[in-house]
């Protein structure tokens, strides 16, 4: 990678300066060479956070490419709003050059975790709605307007947001108009979002299920708020950044995965210089596979047709089975000499019935408690229903196990001997992510699902082997 800081320089008047620079309020701010990034060299720097949109401006430091009209308010934001004498911003930081263009990409883990702010830069109106969101007493009624504005930000459903502040050891954030020093950090962003929209369902009687339908934006950004918040205390599964990523916006797919790629490793990258969707998925996978964490296989696609990587996604646009947020850290797996052991698994069997512990399990979830006495049909369908509401676009039936309903991303045949591997590390708060197993005569098909019911703490822990032949990667 190359890793390049836009610095202050002390000298501010006289004639025209050596290098490319530009004069931000008077002061001329300059891009550095090169930093050897094994060495102790480099300064605190913040990294300015923001989304580019549709306009375009000339580039002063890279006059061959054009920038995006908002670089320079929302790097003028930043600067008057902190003291910091050294940025990281993309227009001016990423290098031109392809051969270290795309590394740089792949490395915007390490550039972001290794800053010491991070600086969100937010519309005006949005930075007016998040201030008043917070004056918001008891007794008072919520203003749909202040929701509506926040979730029109492009900021919040930006792919590059995730990676961006879940690296970050501090977020705060400012209006591109702000000048008052007063920036607001990441914990009172999420606190007066939360209590907000908690009152404003209570207000408008309606569940957390029609909020999100109502406001997907700002449903996705509390989910970000909350990875940052545990990102000190647990490491992140590559299934929950595969389900924060589907509900953003990006016009480039490989922006997709560079943003997922950052929030997966702090490592610097010297992988591809010229990637395709495809590589970088392969890279996203394999980073995964290096930290033991083979979360990835409950991505949605289709499998691999690949002899010995029938168990695998295709590498193409990952995006979990349902975009939920999962807790753990994990599903820890090994290679060994002709397939992967996955630890920590439980397997259930097909069921005539679903427990009572399970049925109770989901309705609660549902906010339905009745629902705990209906029929295993109504609950798995009115399960159904919410899970398409969270992404989960699968078409096979339910199985039924004592442990609950199992909902496979596609049909199985009739013949089928059916598993359920069920996973106990990572988890949500309704099931868990889960792998069903069909075996035929014509052979094995591994068909990602999602489990609700029962999962944390179910005994029984095993191992579950993945031949994978002599397939290598």
């Amino acid at each position: 990678m190359d890793f390049r800081l836009l610095l202050k320089q002390k000298w501010e008047n006289g004639g025209d300066f050596p290098i490319p620079s530009l004069d931000i309020d008077g002061v001329v701010w300059s891009l550095s060479d090169s930093f050897d990034i094994h060495q102790d060299t480099i300064p605190e720097y913040a990294c300015v956070s923001y989304v580019w949109g549709s306009g375009r401006a000339e580039n002063p430091i890279h006059p061959s490419i054009s920038m995006s009209d908002r670089t320079l308010p929302v790097l003028s934001a930043a600067i008057r709003n902190t003291e910091f004498e050294a940025f990281w911003v993309d227009a001016f930081c990423v290098p031109t050059d392809p051969a270290h263009r795309g590394p740089t990409l792949e490395s915007m883990g390490y550039i972001y975790s290794r800053a010491k702010q991070v600086v969100a830069v937010l519309a005006p109106r949005s930075f007016a709605a998040v201030k008043e969101m917070s004056t918001l007493q008891k007794g008072d009624i919520p203003s749909v307007r202040l929701l509506e504005d926040l979730e029109r930000e492009t900021w919040i459903r930006s792919v590059w947001t995730y990676q961006e502040v879940v690296n970050s050891s501090t977020t705060f954030f400012v209006g591109e108009d702000s000048a008052d020093g007063k920036l607001l950090d990441c914990s009172e962003f999420l606190n007066a979002l939360g209590y907000y929209q908690t009152k404003y369902r209570e207000h408008a009687n309606i569940t957390t299920f029609d909020m999100r339908t109502r406001y997907p934006n700002l449903d996705a950004f509390e989910d970000l708020m909350v990875d940052w918040l545990l990102a000190a205390y647990t490491q992140r599964s590559a299934l929950e950044i595969m389900a924060n990523m589907p509900r953003r916006y990006y016009e480039d797919p490989k922006n997709y995965f560079y943003s997922m790629i950052g929030a997966l490793t702090q490592k610097p990258s010297k992988r591809s210089k010229k990637p395709t969707v495809e590589a970088l998925a392969e890279t996203f996978m394999a980073i995964a596979e290096e930290k033991g964490d083979y979360s990835f296989i409950f991505a949605s696609s289709p499998r691999d047709r690949r002899p010995g990587l029938e168990w695998r996604p295709k590498p193409e646009l990952l995006q979990a089975i349902v975009h939920w947020h999962v807790d753990g850290e994990a599903l820890i797996g090994a290679r060994e000499p002709d397939g992967i052991r996955l630890k920590g698994m439980t397997i259930a069997r097909r069921s005539t019935a679903a427990g009572s512990q399970a049925k109770q399990t989901v309705a609660s979830w549902l906010q339905a408690p009745q629902l705990a006495e209906s029929s295993d049909d109504a609950i798995a369908g009115a399960m159904r229903q919410v899970l398409k509401k969270c992404g989960f676009s699968g078409s096979g039936r339910h199985i039924l196990t004592q442990h609950g309903f199992t909902f496979p991303q596609e049909e199985l045949s009739d013949d089928a001997d059916v598993e359920v591997w069920l996973t106990t590390d990572i988890y949500y708060v309704f099931g868990a992510p889960a792998f069903v197993v069909a075996r035929t005569a014509e052979g094995t098909r591994y068909i990602p699902a999602v489990h609700a019911g029962e999962a944390r703490g179910l005994v029984g822990k095993t191992d579950v082997f993945l031949p994978t032949g002599a397939a290598r990667l």
